[in-house]
C-alpha cells in the first residue's frame, strides 16, 4: 500500500511513546441542542438544552476564554497572528436542525465562531436515520439553504462528517459491528483487503467533499470522524483530499496550536457549569491503572455456543471488577511455554485458532468500558513457518533469578532480518484486523549473557564496538559482557518501537507496556543477565509492568511477601519516584505448588501495596470460568469503584 505524504506526517507526529494531546487549544464537541431534555429510554445523552449551552457560552466569556475559527488556526499555523491566550474551538456534530434553530442564534448573539459537521447522505437522502434511539427524517437535519446562510455569516465553518461512514458495519461472523471509518468489512465470509478499505474511505470522503463544495461553493477543510473513530491511514487520505484538519474524540489536555489532528472534549449527560469547567481547569495527574491479564485460551471452545458463553462470562466479570485495563491474549499458548503456536486473528504466517480477539476486545471496550491492550509475545513464536536458523541459541551456564521456564521457549533472534520481518508481519496483521488501544509485550523479550543469536548479532556487535564477539572474552572480561548486554537491551527496545510504529497507523491512540522481571529492579547486574533495563524501559514505554511475583520462580524468590514488595517498591522509586508509570503485577497462582493463592491473601497483598504507595496494580492469571480469584474479594483489592477505593467491602 502506498503511503501518502500526509500519512507520513501523521506517523511522525505519533512516533514518540506516550504521545498525547497537550496544549492551549481546548475543543468542545456538542451534538443536539434542545429546549427540554427527554427522560427515560428516549433520552439522548449527547443532547444539551439551549439554556445549558447559553450558560456554557456565558461562562467562557466571563472567564476570558476566546472561541476561535479555523481561519485563525490556519493563520497561526502559517506564521500569522498567534492564537489568543485562552483559545477554545466550538464544534457541533451531525448536522441536526438544532444547529440552525438553536445554535446559530447563540453564535450570532455572542459573536462566537464554530464548526458544524454534516453527514452529507443524511441531508441528501429521504431514508429515515436511526439516531439516539429514534428514527429521524430529512426535516430533522439541516438543509443546504440553511447551511449556506450560516456559512455566509462568517461565523460557521462547514466540516465533513463523512457521506455514509456514520454507521456501524459488520466485522465478523458473530455479528459485531464497528465504526465504518476504521472497520475491516466482513462480507459473505470474507474480509475486505487493506486496499479496498482505504479506497472505500477515499471514495466516501471524496463524495462528501464534492457535495459540500457544489452546494455551498466552498470545499471543506475539516474532517470530523464519526464516533471519533479514526486512524492515520484515514487521516492521510483525508488530508490528500484537502481535509487539512481532523477532529477526534480522544482524551486530551488541550491541543498544540499547530496540530492538525485535534482532540475534543465530548459534551454528554448535560453537564452543569462545574462539570463543564473541569475540562478546562483539570490538571494531568499520574494515571491510575488497574489491570486484569486475561487468557483467550480460556475463552476458546470447540463448541461456538459454549465459546460465546465463556466470552460473556469473562466480559461481565471484567465489568463487575470496575478496572481500567485488560491485557488480552491475542495468541494461543496451550503448552504454557510462552510461545505463540497459533493466533486469535487472521494472519499470514501462523494458524488461526479462532477469530475471536477483535470480538473480545470490542466487547470489553463497549460492555466493560475498559482499555484493551493486545498481549503479544515479541520473540516467542513456534510452528512450521518458523525457521530453525532464526532462533536464539541459549549457551549461558549462568543461573539467574528470572523465570527459567522461558529458556526452553523458541525465542527468535531480534537481529535476524527474516525473523524480524516474520514478527513484523504478524503485528501488522493484528493492527489491520482488530480494534485495540495498546500493546503489552510479553516477558519473552530477553537474551541472557552468553546467548548468541545468529551471524547478524555478531555483525551488529562488530559494527558497534569495532571488535569481534567472542564467547571466551565475554566470560572473562566484564566490560565486554556489559557491552554485549547493552547491545541486546537496546536491540530489544528498538524492536518493540518498530513493532509499535507498524501498529500505529491503524491504532493511533496506541500505548505500550512491557513486562519487566523484578530482579531487573532489585539486582545490580540485571541488565547483564536479563537484557532488561528499568530506566530505559521507563523512557521508552508508557507503562512498565513489573512481575512482582515472589513465588513465580524456582523458590529463590519465595521470601516473605511484605519484605519482597517493600524492597521492590523502594528500588523502583529511585527511577519512578511517584510510581506513576510502573504497574505492579501480582500472581494469583502459586506455580510451584500448582494451586491458587487464597483470594483473601491476594486482596490483602493488593491493599498492602496501596498502603506503601503503589497505585497501579495488575494480576494474572484470571480464571473467570471458576471465579478464581473470588470476585467479591478481588474487587476489594483492585477495583477503581469509589466505595472500594476507600477500602469498604
Amino acid at each position: 500500500m502506498s503511503v501518502s505524504r500526509a500519512l507520513l506526517c501523521c506517523l511522525l507526529l505519533a512516533a514518540a511513546p506516550g504521545y498525547a494531546s497537550k496544549g492551549p487549544l481546548q475543543i468542545f464537541a456538542y451534538h443536539d441542542v434542545v429546549q427540554t431534555l427527554a427522560i427515560g429510554v428516549d433520552r439522548d445523552e449527547m443532547a444539551v438544552t439551549a439554556r445549558g449551552l447559553t450558560e456554557h457560552f456565558r461562562w467562557l466569556r466571563e472567564q476570558g476564554y476566546q472561541p476561535v475559527s479555523i481561519d485563525q488556526l490556519a493563520a497561526a499555523n502559517n506564521g500569522g497572528a498567534p492564537l489568543p491566550e485562552k483559545p477554545v474551538l466550538l464544534t457541533f456534530d451531525d448536522g441536526l436542525i438544532s444547529a440552525y434553530t438553536e445554535v446559530f442564534p447563540l453564535l450570532k448573539l455572542f459573536n462566537y465562531p464554530a464548526v458544524i459537521s454534516v453527514v452529507t447522505d443524511w441531508i441528501e437522502s429521504d431514508t429515515p436515520v436511526l439516531y439516539a434511539t429514534r428514527a429521524r427524517s430529512k426535516k430533522d437535519f439541516l438543509s443546504w439553504s440553511q447551511i449556506r446562510e450560516m456559512q455566509a455569516s462568517g461565523l460557521v465553518e462547514i466540516a465533513s462528517h463523512s457521506h455514509v461512514l456514520h454507521q456501524g458495519v459488520l466485522v465478523n461472523q458473530q455479528g459485531n459491528t464497528q465504526p465504518a471509518a476504521v472497520a475491516r468489512l466482513y462480507v459473505e465470509g470474507e474480509f475486505e483487503s487493506d486496499e479496498a478499505r482505504r479506497q472505500r474511505i477515499i471514495d466516501d470522503l471524496r463524495q462528501s467533499v464534492k457535495l459540500i463544495d457544489e452546494k455551498t461553493g466552498s470545499a471543506p477543510r475539516v474532517m470530523t470522524w464519526p464516533y471519533g473513530a479514526y486512524n492515520f491511514v484515514g487521516v492521510g487520505a483525508a488530508q490528500d483530499l484537502g481535509l487539512e484538519w481532523s477532529l477526534t474524540l480522544d482524551p486530551n489536555f488541550g491541543n498544540p496550536a499547530n496540530a492538525k489532528i485535534l482532540h475534543r472534549h465530548l459534551i454528554k449527560d448535560h453537564p452543569a457549569l462545574r462539570e463543564f469547567s473541569s475540562f478546562l481547569l483539570r490538571t494531568e495527574d499520574p494515571p491510575l491503572i488497574r489491570v486484569a491479564q486475561v487468557d483467550l485460551d480460556h475463552v476458546y471452545d470447540d463448541d461456538p455456543a459454549q465459546q460465546e458463553r465463556n466470552l460473556d462470562l469473562m466480559v461481565e466479570r471484567m465489568a463487575q471488577l470496575r478496572i481500567s485495563h485488560v491485557f488480552l491474549q491475542a495468541f494461543s499458548d496451550l503448552d504454557g511455554d510462552g510461545a505463540a503456536e497459533s493466533l486469535y486473528f487472521p494472519n499470514r504466517h501462523l494458524p488461526m485458532r479462532a477469530d475471536i480477539f477483535n470480538r473480545a476486545a470490542w466487547q470489553l471496550k463497549t460492555r466493560a468500558e475498559v482499555t484493551v491492550f493486545a498481549w503479544m509475545p515479541m520473540l516467542n513464536f513456534s510452528g512450521e513457518s518458523v525457521q530453525p536458523a532464526w532462533q536464539v541459541i541459549p549457551r549461558s551456564p549462568v543461573k539467574d533469578n528470572a523465570n527459567t521456564r522461558l529458556d526452553a521457549a523458541p525465542r527468535l533472534s531480534p537481529f535476524h532480518p527474516d525473523a524480524r520481518q516474520f514478527i513484523a508481519d504478524i503485528y501488522l496483521d493484528l493492527a489491520r484486523h482488530a480494534q485495540f488501544e495498546g500493546l503489552h509485550f510479553h516477558d519473552d523479550a530477553r537474551i541472557k549473557r552468553l546467548d548468541i543469536a545468529d551471524e547478524a548479532a555478531v555483525r551488529a556487535y562488530q559494527q558497534r564496538y569495532g571488535t569481534d564477539l567472542d564467547l571466551p572474552v565475554l566470560q572473562e572480561r566484564p566490560a565486554a559482557a556489559q557491552r554485549w548486554a547493552d547491545l541486546q537491551t537496546l536491540a530489544l527496545i528498538d524492536f518493540t518501537d518498530e513493532l509499535a510504529n507498524i501498529v500505529r497507523p491503524y491504532q493511533p491512540r496506541l500505548q505500550t507496556s512491557r513486562n519487566l522481571f523484578a530482579p531487573a529492579i532489585t539486582e545490580l547486574d540485571a541488565n547483564e543477565i536479563l537484557a532488561e533495563d528499568y530506566a530505559r524501559f521507563l523512557d521508552r514505554y508508557d507503562f512498565v509492568t513489573v512481575l512482582a511475583m515472589p513465588f513465580a520462580d524456582d523458590g529463590e524468590q519465595a521470601i516473605a511477601s511484605a519484605e519482597f514488595y517493600r524492597k521492590l517498591a523502594d528500588r523502583a522509586r529511585l527511577q519512578d519516584p511517584a510510581l506513576g508509570r510502573t504497574v505492579f503485577q501480582v500472581q494469583t497462582v502459586d506455580w510451584q505448588r500448582h494451586e491458587p493463592i487464597p483470594a483473601i491473601d491476594l486482596r490483602n497483598t493488593l491493599r498492602m501495596l496501596q498502603t506503601i504507595g503503589v497505585r497501579s496494580l495488575a494480576y494474572y492469571p484470571d480464571n473467570f470460568l471458576n471465579n478464581q480469584p473470588d470476585l467479591s474479594l478481588l474487587r476489594q483489592g483492585i477495583s477503581m469503584a469509589e466505595d472500594l477505593l476507600r477500602g469498604q467491602p
